[in-house]
């Protein structure tokens, strides 16, 4: 059992947070912090060097201030920042993000994706793109700004299929 537990866990649909502040921030940087200096040595980069910085989001606070500490400034995370958007996603926040990063990314970008918790450990990833990239389009930022009534009869239908 690691000595830093997650902080945040879903039954279902219910949300628990164990509340533990500081303690996460200590626990999110520790965890993090040998996967994301050993992603960046093997890219033979720095933290200068990635354009785009996406952590797990649990929460705004908890993942604004872990990038910090481990070195990134507002500039790199902005781009993949999408929990004040979306709200907790889980294991998918990272993923998420990186989606929104790629979005706004042109080639050449370099792009640190790093996950935590969850029962998978830790791990970091340095990605670069290609031309390639440049065409291809997620639309996060659409998807999120999109809005649509929900009829409760297709609300229903919904619940019933994720539970």
């Amino acid at each position: 059992v690691d000595a830093y537990l997650s902080a945040k866990f879903r039954v279902n649909s219910d949300v628990t947070d164990l509340s533990l502040g500081g303690y996460t921030t200590e626990g999110f940087v520790e965890a993090l912090s040998t996967v994301v200096d050993g992603a960046l040595a093997e890219a033979g980069c720095s933290a200068a060097d990635i354009d785009h910085a996406v952590f797990p989001q649990d929460d705004v606070k908890t993942s604004w201030r872990g990038g910090s500490r481990l070195g990134f400034d507002a500039d790199q995370m902005s781009a993949g920042f999408v929990v004040n958007r979306a709200g907790f996603a889980g294991v998918a926040s990272p993923l998420l993000g990186f989606a929104a990063a790629l979005d706004t990314a042109d080639p050449g970008t370099r792009i640190l994706v790093a996950g935590y918790g969850y029962g998978h450990g830790a791990s970091a990833f340095v990605f670069e793109t290609t031309d390639e990239s440049a065409d291809a389009s997620a639309g996060v930022d659409a998807a999120l700004d999109a809005t649509a009534e929900l009829e409760l009869a297709d609300y229903v239908q919904l619940q019933e299929v994720t539970n």
